[in-house]
């Protein structure tokens, strides 16, 4: 009979485990704009027996190997202590891209794993380039808290910016909603080509024809890359209305009653014309209140 003997030994030491092993900072539908920034983070963890120590980390460009990337960056290294058996650190990497192109990059990480002293994570950085469409505010209150009277009008300046890279075409202003007949609108965008940190002007009137509060909302069309699908934004509008004032008349005891030619007149002076006076004034204040 042969015996054969088996032996195995368990595995001894630190063993490195990254994740993810690509990262994306941005994304096409969230790009990064030139001179932002943003980041992302990167774990590691220890499933070995033993402390593993991360070393150096290198983040290199993707396109130049060997070369600093100048887009990725280490913004900050929780991994600078030795990480026990089943325990885990953070390094969060950033990333500001200096020109429009999307970035590629390598994050290294250097450890005293035997089996892998270095371990490499991949790094995209997805850059903004195209027209933006900029409004400061998506909600106008058209009056400024003012109630307008019915067949008065008020006007308010929205000011558009292109703070993208490229020409910004504005194609049309849709108003919608329901009180949209009240409102309308003038521009200088439509068929206006808005270069980059340029604006263009839309002025919105309110004119009510009832009163109460009145809302509807403006969209924007354009040729806006991050304005997925419909390439449009709502700005939402409201006012409100008020009826004007009603003349009441004078009020009572305020007229001032002027007596008839007849009774000024004193042909004969004295007692005849005081009379005359009285006889006027008594007529004059019946008339008033009977007619």
């Amino acid at each position: 009979m042969l015996d054969i003997t088996i032996t195995a030994s368990a595995f001894a030491g630190p063993r490195i485990v990254v994740e993810p092993t690509a990262l994306d900072l941005g994304s096409p539908s969230a790009p990064v704009d030139v001179g932002a920034s943003t980041t992302a983070d990167v774990t590691v963890s220890n499933t070995g027996t033993s402390d593993l120590t991360v070393g150096t980390l290198f983040v290199v460009d993707g396109t130049l190997r060997g070369t600093a990337s100048t887009d990725f960056t280490v913004d900050n290294n929780g991994c600078t202590m030795p990480v026990a058996p089943l325990g885990s650190c953070t390094i969060t990497v950033a990333f500001s891209p200096l020109t429009e192109a999307d970035k590629f990059g390598q994050l290294i990480i250097a450890s005293d794993d035997a089996d892998n002293p270095n371990t490499n994570v991949n790094l995209t950085g997805y850059v903004f380039r195209g027209a933006r469409v900029d409004v400061p505010q998506t909600t106008v209150d058209i009056d400024g808290g003012t109630e307008v009277e019915i067949g008065q009008t008020t006007d308010f300046d929205l000011v558009i910016t292109n703070s993208g890279t490229e020409s910004l075409n504005i194609t049309e202003f849709v108003l919608g909603g329901d009180d949209a007949d009240e409102f309308t609108f003038t521009d200088t965008c439509v068929g206006a080509s808005i270069a980059p940190q340029g604006t263009c002007i839309v002025t919105i009137t309110f004119t009510p024809t009832s009163s109460g509060e009145k809302s509807a909302e403006l969209s924007i069309f354009s040729n806006d890359v991050t304005l997925v699908r419909a390439m449009t934004i709502v700005v939402a509008l409201s006012a409100t209305a008020t009826a004007p004032p009603v003349d009441q008349g004078a009020a009572p005891g305020s007229e001032t009653v002027t007596p008839p030619a007849f009774a000024l007149a004193d042909p004969g002076g004295g007692a005849l014309g005081v009379g005359l006076l009285g006889l006027g004034l008594i007529l004059l204040i019946a008339r008033r209140r009977y007619r």
